[in-house]
């Protein structure tokens, strides 16, 4: 998708912050943990190196979210803009900087990976939709339709709902409502005939 000429202004600033070493993520790290793991009231101090170690974090990695957006998310991007994306992609890195503990032995871009596609997934789940559904409900959703597919090559047949429910971990009565939920959404104002009769029209 073509970006604005704002957007290509903003891209090529990110693209001119350097990345961190290994050493400055340690060391980053354990700033924002000191500031985040502290008992409150933390003192001024401890916050204020947590905060501008978090926000130095981001930055160097504002890069990180650009790409999974432009990577993964061409489907979402033609629906709702590669900027609201990027801006929900950032949020989750931000998340990320404030988790992230460098002690487990992991490089940030890993462990930010996972949260920036969760940002990614809720933002589209919640401005996707009419009416919002609960985030775990969301994720049941997106995952019925490969689970359906991988059980009829198995059994060669349509599964149950039981055995839906059984391959997603939840109860039958937690799948109904995914299914439910799931449902879409049709405007009362909708032409459904040829003589432009609306759907309102033939509710009571």
């Amino acid at each position: 998708m073509p970006a604005s000429s704002s957007q290509s202004w903003w891209l090529d600033a990110i693209g001119r912050i350097p990345l961190l070493t290994p050493a400055e993520e340690i060391e980053l790290g354990t700033a924002i943990q000191r500031w985040q793991q502290h008992p409150e009231p933390c003192p001024p101090g401890i916050r204020r190196r947590g905060m501008r170690a978090r926000d130095r974090f981001v930055k160097a990695n504002l890069r990180l979210a650009v790409s999974y957006v432009a990577k993964r998310c061409n489907r979402l991007a033609r629906i709702h803009g590669q900027e609201d994306l990027i801006q929900a992609a950032n949020m989750g890195l931000i998340t990320a900087a404030e988790r992230f503990d460098p002690a487990r032995g992991y490089r940030f871009s890993t462990y930010a990976y996972w949260w920036i596609r969760q940002a990614v997934g809720r933002w589209a789940d919640q401005h996707g939709r009419a009416i919002t559904i609960p985030g775990s409900h969301s994720q049941h959703l997106g995952r019925i339709g490969p689970i359906t597919r991988r059980l009829e090559l198995e059994l060669l047949r349509t599964p149950t709902h039981q055995e839906i429910a059984a391959e997603l971990g939840c109860s039958m009565a937690v799948l109904e409502q995914v299914i439910e939920n799931g449902r879409p959404v049709a405007s009362l104002d909708q032409v459904i005939g040829d003589d432009g009769l609306e759907l309102g029209s033939l509710c009571a």
